[in-house]
């Protein structure tokens, strides 16, 4: 084991009160919160632990701790035989593009996120477009009626599909974000990762 300050639970940005009080629950969450299958009920431990909480800091971590973190994720006595590979994975995602997963951010750039998200949420809104069962079930419809994929692709509906999507898609980031902002505590300036 390293001598070097290792990120632990109370450096995450995520409110102590939302999170499993025992061991093997945190670890099931903190899998959760990053995308990992469940781990083997015999490495729910404070290793593994310790471990996932590197793994969602790593972003923030000095160059020696990185190491550390990546050394302790191919100890294949504690971690073995979970795929530890994917582990990895996810800390050189977040190294190289830390927008792709929510729990990489700090919670100033979650919620810069989650506003950005609700202003596009508001302009759909506004335009009246949201996809929908309904707005889904017209396409489908004037298909059956023309049997004409030319009449159903006029000029403003491709338009009008793509907006659909985007607005589908904004919609269940922000559920995510929401989600994941939720968790969070409201003052994460405690830990000395964010």
């Amino acid at each position: 084991m390293s001598i070097l300050n290792f990120p632990t639970l109370s450096d995450l940005p995520y409110h102590a009160d939302k999170l499993p009080k025992d061991t093997a629950g945190l670890v099931d969450e903190l899998a959760r919160i990053l995308g990992f299958k469940m781990f083997p009920e015999t490495k729910k431990n404070d290793y593994v632990l310790n471990v996932l909480c590197g793994v969602i800091l790593y972003r923030h971590l000095d160059k020696p701790q990185q190491i550390d973190v990546m050394a302790r994720i191919i100890n294949e006595e504690h971690i073995a035989p979970v795929d530890w590979g994917e582990l990895r994975a996810l800390c050189t995602d977040t190294a190289v593009q830390p927008r792709w997963h929510l729990w990489a951010l700090t919670t100033d750039e979650v919620h810069s996120i989650l506003q950005d998200q609700k202003r596009m949420q508001q302009i759909f809104a506004w335009i009246g477009i949201s996809f929908s069962g309904a707005f889904a079930k017209d396409v489908r419809d004037k298909y059956r009626e023309t049997k004409s994929i030319k009449t159903v692709v006029s000029k403003r509906l491709p338009i009008a599909i793509i907006v659909a999507c985007f607005e589908y898609a904004n919609r269940t980031s922000l559920k995510q974000t929401q989600e994941d902002m939720d968790k969070r505590t409201p003052n994460p300036k405690s830990s000395s990762y964010y």
